[in-house]
């Protein structure tokens, strides 16, 4: 039974999605994004969703404003969310249900669990049974690209069918074949985000780190390609044997009933990995069989469709990666001893066994850890430390199955996502219920969309 879901921005007006929900909203200059399960979308100003589901959207396409079915929308996408962090952390505290807070870390025991600064949100205490991990030296991603935008500041040169791209609103649009690029100024971390959807056989690529030469010149670069047989990110080389498969995830065109996916690719050229997200959910941590990366800094999009086949780029972000340590590509990945703590170090060592306290010492944060191989307990500088990996505790399923009454998803970029019960804006303010963490107010504005959950996982194969 789906949840309700209250949002609003102002004390007179509610937005709650779900099967019986209220929203209302006043009017602003920029436009919110309704997409709907199908894959269709509208923007404007939301009005209201009314009791029984009906959305009321005001758009420039109608002098009042339209009815929508809520029973068909998958996501309201907020235009106004400010980049502003909820708080100066630098802690990412995953929950076990793979929630996430940016946050100040102020201390720890077995006891209590977690106790964090959460700006606004006020300083939270998170039990140990409801604790996944803790990551350390987390940094908000700086904005490098963000579009699509005017096709001139796009490379056409010397590329096949590149008249064929067309940027239509928002959104770059290809019929058939064709191929763009544009050279960035990549770090040695970023971030790709983009949302990609297709009419007919798709067969597309994405390139990054890509040094944008013609097709027919052997370079160093990653490319991400999806078609008929499902989803692959490739690494090309300039030397030796030509193509090489990085990681492979089978789920074909078929499988996407909306004919649409939202992508995220984070690069570590450092270590040489790349970390794949498909609507929001980690697929996997694929290394680059090869010990240098490719340097380039362009990125591609490419067609290579026939006529009749069309394929549609929204939403494309370029952003820095701060992230010291990466995602996991599972929740549970915890190593092969899943009931002990376990402290993974910055320069590589990594120790398992009960992690007793976290608390500040002169400034610093000093980690206290008991391990099998020495009496006495460890003691560790917060800035030596990574990640931290908390036991599984019996009832962590239990946890789960609260998560599992949750429909929507309130996303607050690198600042947190939060899976919640329900949740009321009341005077420009959140006040919300998440099944961890309990109730929590904050700003309107760090919600920058809310997300119905998938309704059934898909096979994951890497």
């Amino acid at each position: 039974m789906m949840q309700n879901l209250k949002i609003g921005r102002s004390d007179r007006h509610l937005f709650p999605l779900g099967c019986i929900a209220v929203l209302v909203f006043p009017c602003i200059l920029s436009a919110d994004e309704v997409k709907f399960r199908d894959g269709g979308r509208l923007t404007g100003d939301v009005l209201a969703i009314q009791e029984g589901g009906l959305i009321q959207l005001d758009s420039p396409l109608a002098t009042e404003p339209l009815k929508l079915n809520g029973d068909a929308v998958l996501r309201v996408t907020f235009s106004d969310a400010d980049e502003q962090p909820l708080s100066p952390g630098d802690t990412r505290v995953v929950l076990t249900n793979g929630d996430f807070l940016t946050a100040s870390l102020i201390g720890y025991s077995r006891e209590r669990g977690v106790v964090i600064d959460a700006g606004e949100m006020g300083e939270l205490e998170i039990p140990p049974h409801h604790l996944h991990s803790l990551r350390l030296g987390v940094h908000s991603a700086k904005t490098i690209y963000q579009g699509p935008d005017d096709l001139a500041n796009w490379d056409t040169d010397d590329r096949r069918a590149s008249q064929n791209w067309r940027l239509e609103g928002e959104r770059l649009t290809v019929n058939g074949s064709g191929q763009v690029g544009r050279m960035l100024d990549l770090p040695d971390h970023y971030v790709i985000r983009f949302n990609l959807s297709w009419q007919g056989q798709p067969n597309f690529q994405l390139g990054f780190s890509d040094p944008l030469e013609n097709q027919q010149t052997r370079v160093d670069r990653y490319y991400l390609q999806f078609g008929r047989a499902g989803l692959e990110i490739k690494r090309e080389s300039s030397t030796g044997r030509r193509y090489h498969t990085v990681g492979t995830l089978n789920r074909r065109p078929d499988q996407f009933p909306n004919r649409n996916m939202d992508i995220e690719l984070r690069v570590d050229r450092n270590e040489s990995v790349i970390h794949l997200a498909i609507n929001g959910q980690p697929e996997g941590r694929f290394m680059d069989p090869f010990e240098n990366p490719p340097t380039a800094g362009g990125i591609s999009l490419v067609s290579n469709a026939s006529n009749g086949n069309h394929h549609e780029i929204r939403d494309l972000t370029v952003a820095n990666w701060h992230e010291q340590t990466p995602e996991p590509s599972d929740i549970h990945d915890r190593g092969p001893d899943a009931t002990r703590d376990a402290m993974v170090i910055r320069y590589g060592d990594h120790y398992s066994g009960v992690l007793e306290s976290i608390r500040r010492q002169g400034g610093e944060l000093l980690f206290t850890m008991k391990v099998d191989f020495r009496e006495d307990p460890m003691e560790i500088l917060g800035e030596d430390v990574a990640t931290v990996h908390f036991a599984r505790q019996d009832d962590e399923y239990a946890g789960r199955a609260d998560d599992a009454a949750t429909d929507f998803v309130l996303e607050m970029g690198e600042r947190g996502r939060l899976a919640v019960i329900r949740s009321s804006f009341d005077d420009g303010h959140v006040t919300a219920e998440h099944p961890l963490i309990g109730n929590f107010t904050i700003s309107r504005n760090h919600v920058s969309a809310v997300q119905r959950k998938p309704e059934a996982a898909l096979s994951n194969t890497k």
